[in-house]
């Protein structure tokens, strides 16, 4: 929010007057005496430069308001932030994280104690990753907040011969992508998982990206069907799906038993 100083009051009783208005309880005057103490001091501007010194004054009090503008923006922007990364960190506990718990703690109930299975979970400011290994095999899972560097940036000649950059975020079926990962199989098989902003709520709907080479690919090195794309092959690919490409991606809701069969599958 903007503030505006009344021209009709002097500077120092304005300083007086924001101090008294501040957000946070321990920045306000903390006693009436000190209220009384500044006020005084500001009718003690009775000298011969006393509109000089008002001048002075203002730029001060008008400078301390706009530093405090900008730190309010960009809490407004950490708190933002946060909120993304805390929301995103919910999804993959719940959707992802939760139902391979189940089912690691199901399969430890019928093993041998020195056979159990131990999944472990790294983490760090919007990115996240699992590793489940069992029977000589593994399966790892990576998910990740969408950042600037996701963003696909390109150039276009306007009708006066202009070139204009242009800047494309990644979605899907018409909706900004949040965050998106994989789950890749040391067997060269996975999928790619993707949450994607909801038109109901803040907290998204998931969908995974089942892909497979088709007949236009010319690459004889053919991968395991399906594959997961790596973020960097992702960044390009998901402009892609649902148009005729050297890759069949089919994107569709997650659901815990397709993520589930998937994993048995794999391992």
């Amino acid at each position: 929010m903007t503030h505006h100083l009344n021209s009709n009051i002097s500077p120092k009783v304005a300083s007086v007057v924001d101090r008294l208005i501040e957000k946070k309880p321990n920045d306000r005057y903390q006693n009436w005496s000190d209220v009384r103490k500044d006020l005084q001091a500001a009718t003690s501007n009775v000298g011969n430069n006393k509109e000089y010194v008002n001048i002075l004054l203002q730029k001060k009090l008008n400078l301390d308001l706009r530093n405090k503008e900008d730190l309010t923006k960009k809490q407004i922007e950490a708190e933002k932030i946060q909120r993304r990364r805390d929301i995103l960190s919910y999804q993959f506990e719940q959707a992802i994280k939760r139902p391979i718990v189940e089912l690691v703690n199901q399969l430890n109930a019928t093993l041998r104690s020195d056979e159990s299975v131990k999944l472990t979970q790294t983490s760090n400011k919007g990115d996240f990753s699992l590793k489940l290994p069992f029977n000589g095999k593994e399966v790892n899972i990576w998910f990740s907040e969408i950042d600037e560097s996701d963003f696909r940036e390109y150039s276009k000649e306007t009708m006066w011969g202009d070139n204009v950059k242009s800047i494309t975020k990644p979605s899907l079926k018409g909706r900004p992508v949040m965050a998106w990962g994989a789950i890749e199989a040391s067997n060269g098989r996975g999928l790619n998982i993707l949450l994607v902003e909801s038109e109901d709520d803040e907290y998204g709907d998931w969908y995974i990206l089942e892909n497979s080479d088709n007949g236009l690919s010319r690459n004889q090195n053919r991968r395991e069907t399906p594959f997961a794309f790596k973020r960097q092959e992702l960044r390009k690919e998901i402009f892609h799906v649902g148009v005729m490409h050297i890759y069949n991606m089919r994107a569709k809701l997650l659901s815990t038993d397709s993520l589930i069969r998937f994993i048995t599958q794999a391992l």
